[in-house]
C-alpha cells in the first residue's frame, strides 16, 4: 500500500502578460480559421490545464521537466543532477502510464513506454496542455495517469523577431538558445536552436563509505533545434510541419557507496518530423497527419577508465511511423461528429532482444458531441487492432454543465483504458515475457470549477475534483527463480482529491502577478496475486 500526499505551493514571479490562444470550434471569420483538436474538443468533463506563452516565456531556458516542476504538482523523477534523465508520473500512475504527445502524436518510447522530459525544450512550443483525465479513446495505450500535449499555433500576422538568451550558472553550467520568427497572414516560420553544457562536479559526503568525495564524470552537453513551418494558401487550407533534432551526450556519475572513478557514458539522439494538412469545407473538416520518429541511444561502461575493453556496450535504435486521417462534421443541429483512423508502426533494434521486433497498430475512433448553452456532452469509442493481442473496446463519456445563475461549471467523465506491454517487457532476452496481456481498467472523475473576475484587474480560478481508477492485469517485474520477469500479477486502485486556487492580478501597465496554491491527495493500493 502506498500513501502519497503532496502539497504544492507556487508563488510565481512577476511577468509581462501576453494572452495565449484560446481555441474553439472551427469557425470561419473572414480571413481566420480556428480549429480545435480532437484531444481538446471532445474532452467534456475532463480536467485540463493549459500553459500558454504568457507562462512559458518566463522560463526561457527550461526543459519540459523544469516547466512541469514549476507549474504543476505532478511527480517528477530526475535520475541525477542537471542534464540527467527525468520522467513524469501523473496521478501516481507511473511514467509508462502517462502519455506525452507532440502535435497530437504520441512520443513515448516503444522500448520503455515512457518519455524523458529532460530532452524536451519547452521554448519551442506556445501551448502545453495537461490532460489529467487522459481519456482512453483520445490517447490509446498508456493514459491511466493522464497526458501532456505539446503544440505550436501560428499567429498569422506580420512579424519578424529574433531572441537570444545566454546564461551562466554554478558547476560551470552554460545555456544558450536562439529563436527566430518570421511570418505574415499567409505563412509563419519559427525555429528554436539550443545548446547547454555543464561539468556538474561538487564535493559531497558519502554516508555509506563515510568519506568526503568530489564527484567527477558528471558532465553533459545538449544541442539541437526545433523548426515549425505553417502555411495557409487559402482560407480553407492550412498546412503545418515540424522538424525536431536533439542530442544529449552525458557521463553518468557513480552512485552513492561507490568511489567516483567510474566511466559510464550515454548518448541520446532523436530526429522527429511531422506534416499536417487541414481542409475546411462549408460544414466539415478533413485533417491528415503523418509523422516519423528515429531515436538512437548508446550506453557504455568500463570498470576502470583505463580499461581498453567495455564492461557493457549497448546500442538501441527505435523507429516509429504514425499516420492519421480525421473527418469532422458540423451543423448537425446541436451535434458534431468526428471520425478518425490511425496507424502506428513501431520497430526496435536492441541487442538484448536478439531479433529486431516491430508492431503495427490500427485504430478506429468515433466521437459525438452535443452542445447547448448550459450543457455539453461528448461520447466516443475506440478500437485498437494488434495481431495476436486482445485489446479491449474503449469508451469515454463526459459531461459539463454550466448553470446560468451560478459562476460554476460541474463536470464528470468516465473512460475505459488500457496499456500494451513495452518491448522491454515482451522481448528482453531471458527476462522478457512474450505471453504478457495488456493492462486494462476504468477511470471515473467528478469536479467543479469557478472562474471569477473582480473588476478589470483580479481573477480567481477555483477547481476541485475527485477521481478513481482501477488497473487490472497490472504488469510488474517479480522474482521468478533466479530471474526477475514481468508478469500480469497485480490489480491497482488509484484514487485521490485535487484542489486548485489560481489568482491573477493585472496592473494598468499590463503587468501580471500570478499566485497558485495546489493541493493533491493521492492514494494508491496495489494487490498482487498468484497467476497460477
Amino acid at each position: 500500500m502506498k500513501y502519497f500526499i503532496r502539497l504544492f505551493f507556487l508563488l510565481q514571479f512577476i511577468g509581462m502578460h501576453s494572452s495565449g490562444q484560446e481555441v474553439a470550434d472551427t469557425i470561419v471569420l473572414g480571413e481566420v480559421t480556428i480549429f480545435q483538436a480532437h484531444i481538446e474538443y471532445f474532452s467534456d468533463g475532463a480536467k485540463q490545464e493549459m500553459l500558454d506563452s504568457s507562462f512559458l516565456h518566463l522560463l526561457p531556458l527550461s526543459t519540459l521537466s523544469d516547466v512541469l516542476q514549476h507549474a504543476t504538482p505532478a511527480l517528477l523523477k530526475s535520475y541525477g543532477s542537471a542534464g540527467a534523465a527525468a520522467t513524469i508520473s501523473l496521478r501516481g500512475a507511473g511514467a509508462s502510464r502517462s502519455q506525452v504527445l507532440w502535435e497530437g502524436v504520441p512520443i513515448n518510447s516503444s522500448t520503455m513506454g515512457q518519455s524523458d522530459v529532460s530532452l524536451i525544450p519547452s521554448t519551442s512550443f506556445n501551448t502545453i496542455a495537461i490532460d489529467h483525465s487522459g481519456a482512453g479513446t483520445q490517447y490509446g495505450s498508456g493514459s491511466f495517469g493522464g497526458a501532456i500535449n505539446l503544440s505550436h499555433s501560428p499567429r498569422w500576422k506580420k512579424q519578424n523577431s529574433y531572441v537570444l538568451h545566454l546564461s551562466n550558472a554554478s558547476f560551470q553550467t552554460y545555456n544558450t538558445y536562439f529563436q527566430h520568427t518570421l511570418g505574415n497572414n499567409t505563412y509563419e516560420l519559427k525555429g528554436t536552436y539550443f545548446f547547454d553544457k555543464s561539468q556538474g562536479n561538487f564535493t559531497y559526503f558519502d554516508y555509506i563509505l563515510q568519506d568526503t568525495l568530489t564527484r567527477i564524470n558528471a558532465d553533459h552537453n545538449t544541442y539541437g533545434f526545433l523548426q515549425n513551418f505553417n502555411y495557409k494558401p487559402s482560407n480553407s487550407i492550412v498546412c503545418k510541419a515540424g522538424v525536431w533534432y536533439h542530442v544529449k551526450n552525458a557521463h553518468l556519475p557513480a552512485i552513492m557507496g561507490s568511489y567516483p572513478y567510474n566511466h559510464e557514458t550515454q548518448l541520446d539522439s532523436t530526429f522527429k518530423v511531422f506534416v499536417q494538412a487541414q481542409k475546411t469545407f462549408s460544414s466539415s473538416m478533413l485533417t491528415f497527419t503523418n509523422a516519423w520518429f528515429d531515436s538512437y541511444q548508446i550506453y557504455t561502461k568500463k570498470l576502470r577508465p583505463t580499461d581498453s575493453v567495455y564492461f557493457s556496450y549497448n546500442e538501441i535504435r527505435t523507429k516509429q511511423l504514425y499516420s492519421s486521417l480525421k473527418y469532422r462534421v458540423y451543423q448537425l443541429g446541436p451535434f458534431t461528429n468526428h471520425t478518425e483512423f490511425q496507424y502506428m508502426h513501431s520497430a526496435a533494434d536492441v541487442p538484448d532482444y536478439e531479433l529486431e521486433h516491430a508492431e503495427n497498430i490500427y485504430s478506429f475512433i468515433n466521437a459525438l458531441r452535443f452542445t447547448r448553452s448550459k450543457i455539453r456532452i461528448s461520447a466516443s469509442v475506440r478500437k485498437d487492432i494488434l495481431v495476436d493481442t486482445k485489446i479491449p473496446f474503449l469508451y469515454t463519456l463526459g459531461v459539463s454543465y454550466h448553470p446560468s445563475t451560478l459562476l460554476l461549471v460541474f463536470r464528470a467523465t468516465s473512460s475505459k483504458k488500457y496499456r500494451r506491454p513495452t518491448f522491454n517487457d515482451l522481448y528482453w532476452r531471458e527476462w522478457g515475457n512474450p505471453d504478457l496481456l495488456p493492462e486494462y481498467g476504468t477511470s471515473h472523475e467528478v469536479g467543479v470549477q469557478s472562474n471569477m473576475r473582480f473588476g478589470k484587474t483580479h481573477s480567481v480560478l477555483l477547481d476541485a475534483c475527485t477521481f478513481y481508477s482501477s488497473i487490472n492485469d497490472m504488469i510488474m517485474w517479480v522474482p521468478v527463480g533466479a530471474l526477475w520477469r514481468p508478469m500480469n500479477v497485480s490489480q491497482s486502485v488509484l484514487q485521490g482529491f485535487e484542489f486548485r486556487v489560481h489568482h491573477s492580478y493585472q496592473t494598468a501597465h499590463n503587468i501580471t502577478f500570478q499566485q497558485k496554491i495546489d493541493v493533491d491527495l493521492h492514494y494508491s493500493h496495489i494487490v498482487q496475486f498468484d497467476t497460477d
